[in-house]
């Protein structure tokens, strides 16, 4: 949908641009950790049984454990077995994954001017994720509700530049009074679908508490 230079291009909102020039120092220190937890979460997935069994989903569904952040005012539950990597000021960012799939949920200060804003906020995202995959394709968006919020969701698939395999992932933004959330959930896309029940228990899971 954007390329590379697009991305680079795009302006940013004050609370988004802030973020990413201040996280872990500077922006370009932010990006390249951003990514590397991104590539981390997914390294070993080749290496990995391709086979999964709904039951072992089913599973992990079962056993959960419950995120909070007091500081962008959220909480989520996740698979008890996934790993989970928090960065930036505040926690701004934070990795739940497995060897295969990961949820990546970055929060931002909101400003009044991002109310009703949603369709670029989504563009931003996309944006970002056209640096880091090839052949970036949207599927389809569709409004949603996030905790009672208004929110958009992407569906897109794309190619992983390290081992050239296909990807397929959401990417859901809502902003409340006081804060913005993007999640960001992805998998191979011949996994896609059985991994579709966690990322959706963990979204449905997603709660403000400020």
């Amino acid at each position: 949908m954007l390329t590379r230079c697009h991305a680079l291009a795009l302006q940013m909102t004050p609370s988004f641009r802030s973020y990413r020039e201040t996280a872990d120092g500077a922006g370009v220190t932010a990006a390249e950790t951003l990514l590397e937890r991104r590539r981390r979460a997914l390294a070993s997935r080749l290496t990995a049984a391709f086979v999964l069994s709904i039951g072992l989903l089913s599973s992990a569904l079962a056993q959960t454990a419950t995120y909070t952040n007091n500081v962008f005012g959220y909480r989520l539950d996740y698979p008890i077995a996934w790993a989970v990597e928090a960065f930036g000021a505040g926690e701004a960012a934070v990795n739940f994954f497995d060897e295969r799939a990961f949820v990546l949920v970055q929060a931002f200060e909101s400003d009044p001017s991002d109310e009703g804003a949603l369709e670029g906020w989504v563009e931003r995202e996309l944006a970002e994720l056209s640096g880091e995959l090839d052949d970036l394709t949207v599927v389809a968006t569709e409004a949603a509700t996030l905790a009672g919020v208004p929110a958009l969701t992407a569906l897109y698939t794309g190619v992983d530049p390290n081992d050239h395999a296909r990807v397929s992932g959401t990417v859901a933004v809502a902003i409340s009074e006081l804060v913005a959330v993007i999640i960001n959930a992805e998998a191979p896309s011949l996994l896609f679908d059985r991994y579709y029940a966690v990322f959706d228990a963990m979204v449905d899971s997603f709660a403000f508490t400020h």
